[in-house]
């Protein structure tokens, strides 16, 4: 999680400088902006330091919210043939990539989607919505490009990840994924502790 720094604004609107020159739409970063804001001249006033301690509230307040949220969601546990095999902390929003992730490589060689391409494993992501945990799995097949096979190496780039079943679990809850049977694999089971 990335936390920001929040900074008093200026008092007076003239002492905010543009983030791009005038007549332009580009030029300037945020960084640039904040290193250009200083403090203003003169006495802070009640007011100005009751708002500067109210900013640090809320942005405490905000940040508790933000932990709360995420230990809330519960933790994700994979179950295969009966053992723990995977387990993660669901993101506190919904993502395709750069989040928690776990694959589960299958035993069997010999599984196939119904296009012919060859199974090696599920991936599973997960984030809160609303009282439980969207959880997403995934058939990972080998990327375009890759030979038909079986590739258990864990290379990411020689993998593609495919849809394959979508799921909201409330904490505590568990299910069993019967889909998994149509590829003839043994089910496995999902759990939101």
């Amino acid at each position: 999680m990335q936390l920001t720094k929040l900074r008093a604004a200026p008092v007076v609107q003239a002492e905010v400088p543009p983030c791009a020159p005038v007549g332009k739409t580009d030029g300037g970063t945020a960084s640039q902006l904040i290193a250009s804001v200083r403090q203003t001249r003169g006495r802070v006033t009640r007011a100005g330091a009751r708002m500067g301690i109210l900013g640090r509230i809320v942005a405490f307040l905000m940040t508790g919210a933000a932990f709360v949220g995420a230990s809330s969601s519960g933790t994700v546990q994979i179950y295969a043939d009966g053992k723990l095999r995977g387990a993660f902390e669901p993101r506190g929003e919904p993502y395709a990539t750069d989040g928690p992730s776990v694959s589960v490589y299958l035993e069997k060689r010999d599984v196939k989607a119904a296009d012919g391409q060859v199974v090696t494993g599920f991936e599973f992501i997960g984030w809160p919505e609303g009282q439980g945990v969207r959880i997403q799995v995934f058939l990972l097949v080998p990327a375009q490009g890759e030979a038909n096979s079986y590739l258990p190496e864990g290379k990411t780039e020689r993998l593609a990840r495919r849809y394959f079943i979508s799921v909201l679990l409330a904490k505590g809850d568990e299910v069993v994924l019967g889909k998994m049977r149509e590829l003839g694999v043994e089910p496995m089971r999902l759990r939101v502790r």
